[in-house]
């Protein structure tokens, strides 16, 4: 792996100070804290010391700044350097995961590509979409290439598996050399401080508009992800893999659920509980020991009001009918009011696209 060693090489000393360092992360750490902790301040000191695009918090103002710069490289230290026409940090080549095993879950995948993508579409979806969100039109990008995609899930597994955005968010979890380890994104805390996931409060919303103007401002040209990201000695080739997976598919939503019965729930509780209320309120009212819509006493699926909501909207799959309903809405958002994103895709099985390089066997295969 000689071209990953001399890139690594060459990335270690400063641009700007042209101090050397041992380690990639050490390096991040130099930019961030010597030289662009002001631009980190000014753009990200009003969140505190929670990241709201990895939903981490950690204990102080200043951890946060140094995991935006360490971590977001892409949307921070990038965009800084070159702006001051100096190249960019973040490098991309395959690099192959030793281990097939995911021990979130215990599945074993057949290659590191199979790997990358589960990873990516099951367990750091949502990470990995509000790190580099999809434009609002009906061409899906890729946000790091501008490639076009299939669909929502596929440009997530894209992502993760060929630019190995999820690599930083499985870190933890994954076993791979120590040349490929230098360059997976970490904190590079002195102090060894780990963030602790964390939900939004009932007074706290999470704007995904303003999200994503933050990252659009940070994004790099596409001419400087040509020249700077890819190693283009790599020839890469597409496969596309069956993942059973759901994700949501509404907007500013990328909920992973396992199972048609966990997405089903996660609909009704997330998004149309107060369809289902409003629409089967009445009939409720009227017979409150009986469903509507099978006439079932309410002893075989729960005891109360809520039980009865909750087996119409997934038991029932009624919830469908709000995402179909939504399909067909093109009327514009309202100000002050929430309108529902329009509805994607709801397969089970995905299509998930794996880059792969075309001249190894699929039982050494590396994406």
């Amino acid at each position: 792996n000689s071209w990953a060693i001399s890139k690594k090489d060459d990335k270690t000393a400063c641009q700007i100070c042209q101090e050397s360092f041992q380690k990639f992360a050490s390096l991040k750490s130099h930019y961030t804290l010597a030289h662009f902790w002001s631009k980190l301040s000014s753009e990200y000191s009003h969140w505190e010391n929670k990241c709201f695009v990895c939903m981490e918090k950690y204990p102080t103002n200043d951890h946060l700044l140094q995991h935006m710069g360490n971590f977001h490289t892409t949307l921070t230290l990038d965009k800084y350097l070159q702006k001051e026409g100096r190249a960019i940090l973040t490098i991309e080549w395959t690099v192959k995961l030793l281990d097939l095993t995911c021990h979130l879950c215990n599945v074993v995948k057949k290659t590191s590509a199979e790997l990358k993508a589960h990873f990516a579409i099951k367990h750091f979806a949502s990470q990995i979409d509000r790190e580099f969100p999809t434009e609002k039109s009906k061409n899906i990008k890729c946000a790091k290439c501008s490639k076009l995609l299939k669909s929502k899930n596929i440009r997530i597994s894209h992502l993760g598996c060929f630019h190995d955005e999820v690599l930083k968010y499985a870190a933890d979890m994954i076993k791979i050399d120590h040349i490929d380890r230098n360059i997976v994104s970490t904190n590079d805390f002195i102090d060894g401080t780990k963030g602790e996931r964390f939900e939004l409060e009932y007074n706290e919303h999470l704007s995904q508009s303003k999200l994503n103007k933050s990252v659009e401002k940070n994004k790099i040209t596409d001419d400087t992800i040509e020249d700077t990201y890819f190693d283009k000695s790599i020839t890469v080739k597409e496969e596309l893999v069956s993942e059973e997976i759901y994700i949501c598919s509404l907007d500013d939503c990328v909920e992973e659920c396992s199972s048609k019965q966990l997405y089903l729930v996660h609909l009704y509780t997330m998004h149309y509980k107060k369809e289902v209320e409003k629409e089967f309120g009445g009939a409720l009212e009227e017979d409150s020991l009986k469903c509507p819509i099978c006439k079932k006493p309410a002893k075989d699926w729960g005891t109360n009001e809520t039980d009865v909501m909750k087996h119409i909207g997934v038991d029932h799959e009624y919830v469908m009918n709000y995402l179909k309903s939504t399909n067909r809405d093109d009327s514009p958002k309202q100000e002050g009011k929430v309108v529902i994103p329009l509805m994607r895709d709801n397969t089970i099985h995905l299509e998930v696209m794996l880059e792969t390089d075309p001249d190894t066997s699929d039982s050494t295969n590396s994406p």
